[in-house]
């Protein structure tokens, strides 16, 4: 079962909850959410400057440093 609702209803939004726990294959993709410019191609980064409470949620796995020896 899904529910889709269109990008424009999702930038109008007061709150925006993101859940990750896909471990090393979302590890870059978290760090530039939180630390770099909105881009198109990581589509997440759009909600940023537009959307006043951006929560992300993960597991330790998937928060560890991207290089990690």
């Amino acid at each position: 079962m899904a529910i889709t609702i269109g990008f424009k209803s999702m930038m109008n939004t007061k709150r925006v909850v993101l859940f990750s726990t896909t471990g090393q294959w979302k590890r870059t993709a978290i760090r530039v959410l939180m630390f770099a410019e909105p881009t198109v191609e990581y589509p997440a980064t759009l909600f940023t400057g537009v959307v006043p409470e951006v929560i992300m949620i993960t597991d330790r796995n998937t928060a560890a440093p991207p290089l990690t020896w």
